[in-house]
């Protein structure tokens, strides 16, 4: 450049960089006085602990998920003689700039991908350790980073059919402390294993992450969690499944924290989007300032992420930690075995959605509907360019396990379905499809569903890319043991 600043249409480079730093700046300073200023919606209630004796099970992910939504709860719980165990879902190793930060190389071999991976696990089972966890209470399934979502679905359940890891290039775990050993990538396989770690640690709470996490590995991580917990309470005699509390914890969504950055006075509060519907109740323990420090040393543990995350990561030490229960039956335990259940979205979340309505999922029904149970989706505006997707899978084994339903306004429906040990099947004629105005219905066989609980999921597409998820609803028929809900524990301030 000569020494000389060049110009953009007449105007100096130099002050268009320093008109975009200003806007930058505003727009964070901006950030910073929304989330001083904005209010929490209602009085949270107090997340309650375990007592002594009460195994605590956190199930994550990816390693330092487990820090980021409970840290500080882990420490306090073992702090009072609760048996804490962290299961970790996959080994995280398809960050690429972590693997090109820890690889000193900008394209990463699949070798390079797997030992990130483990440098993630040891990071995490030194955080852990820092807060009293040992380390054989911390359970690598070894499954693939990126790869959760696709193996919640029909295309990917059964061991016939694998998903293959982009970053490892392999169907199978490389991961030698796998549970597993070579766990196989496919949805029944992790949800034996997730079902295998509930069994054995029989916990008084579970925590996972939240439905409406936007990272497809948080979302589909809480779907493997909720399935394995139902078909432990449809099986079980025993009486601990339908004690067990289910809490979630949030990572990733638009917009949250806010602010991004080391900001120990703030506090978290539910996002304004998630905050007032009725499925979520949300709870808050609070933190004291020395365990917010302590939080932070738990995030700074975590270098490899350091280099992409540093911001996001530490915007989870503040003066709170969040968590919520998933009110998946408004009505209650009702003995029907399919309960009509509406399911409000929040809308516009993005700039795309505000700009193609149709892809923007405002609620979801399910109902039977004669001999064929139905799934009714309601979108902003009628279904014209965007793909709608719909997964339903079963609580217990049988001869239908996961279905999904692909719809195009103009084409024929797509459908496949899988078992536990044999798929995906071509289903498309078994598929009924009814459009009217915003309201598009998938009507499927009543085999596909059964008696018993039913997982539901709704997602529009474009071309394989997610534009819009409905919160995962379960909705169903409970265990005859569980008719009745487990007793509310009263909350307890984190302060006694």
């Amino acid at each position: 450049m000569t020494g000389r600043w060049r110009s953009v249409s007449g105007v100096p480079l130099r002050r268009l960089l320093l008109l975009a730093a200003g806007v930058c700046l505003i727009v964070y300073l901006a950030l910073v006085v929304k989330a001083v200023l904005w209010p929490v919606r209602g009085e949270l209630r107090d997340f309650p602990l375990p007592r002594q004796g009460e195994p605590l099970l956190v199930i994550a992910p990816h390693e330092d998920d487990e820090t980021l939504g409970c840290g500080i709860t882990i420490r306090d719980a073992v702090a009072r003689g609760v048996p804490v165990w962290v299961c970790l879902l996959t080994c995280g190793e398809g960050e690429e700039l972590g693997t090109a930060w820890v690889a000193k190389r900008p394209r990463p071999s699949a070798a390079q991908f797997v030992r990130l991976g483990q440098i993630r696990q040891r990071e995490s089972l030194r955080a852990l350790a820092s807060v009293g966890v040992p380390q054989d209470h911390v359970i690598f399934l070894g499954y693939p980073n990126m790869g959760l979502r696709w193996m919640w679905s029909a295309r990917y359940w059964s061991p016939h059919s694998l998903w293959t890891s982009p970053f490892t290039k392999t169907d199978h775990s490389p991961f030698d402390n796998s549970l597993t050993p070579q766990a196989p990538f496919c949805g029944a396989s992790a949800l034996r294993d997730v079902e295998a770690v509930i069994a054995r640690v029989r916990p008084r709470y579970l925590l996972a992450t939240h439905p409406a996490d936007t990272h497809p590995d948080h979302w589909a991580t809480y779907c493997f969690t909720r399935l394995a917990l139902e078909e432990l309470r449809a099986r079980s005699v025993e009486t601990w499944p339908r004690e067990c509390r289910l809490f979630t914890y949030l990572v990733h969504r638009r917009g949250w924290p806010a602010p991004w950055g080391y900001y120990p006075e703030l506090r978290l509060a539910p996002p304004r989007a998630l905050a007032d519907l009725p499925i979520n109740e949300w709870h808050s323990r609070d933190l004291t300032r020395d365990e917010t420090r302590a939080k932070n040393r738990m995030i700074l543990t975590y270098r490899s992420q350091a280099a992409a995350y540093d911001l996001l990561l530490r915007a989870f030490a503040r003066r709170n930690e969040l968590f919520a229960t998933i009110n998946d039956d408004p009505q209650g335990f009702l003995p029907t075995w399919l309960q009509a259940d509406t399911s409000l979205e929040p809308s516009g979340e993005t700039e795309y959605l505000r700009r193609h309505h149709d892809a923007d999922l405002v609620g979801v029904e399910v109902s039977p509907a004669g001999t064929a149970p139905s799934v009714a989706v309601h979108t902003a505006a009628p279904l014209a360019h965007a793909q709608l997707e719909v997964s339903l899978t079963r609580a217990t084994p049988g001869q239908v396990r996961c279905a999904m339903v692909q719809f195009s306004p103009g084409s024929a429906p797509r459908a496949w379905t899988a078992t536990d040990g044999d798929g995906p099947r071509v289903a498309d004629t078994e598929v009924h499809i009814e459009t009217s105005g915003t309201t598009t219905t998938v009507f499927v066989p009543a085999a596909w569903v059964g008696p018993g609980r039913l997982m539901v999921d709704v997602m529009t597409v474009s071309r394989n890319r997610p534009l819009d998820r409905a919160i995962t609803r379960t909705a169903g028929e409970t265990s005859s043991a569980a008719e009745q809900p487990p007793a509310r524990v009263p909350g307890r301030n984190s302060r006694e």
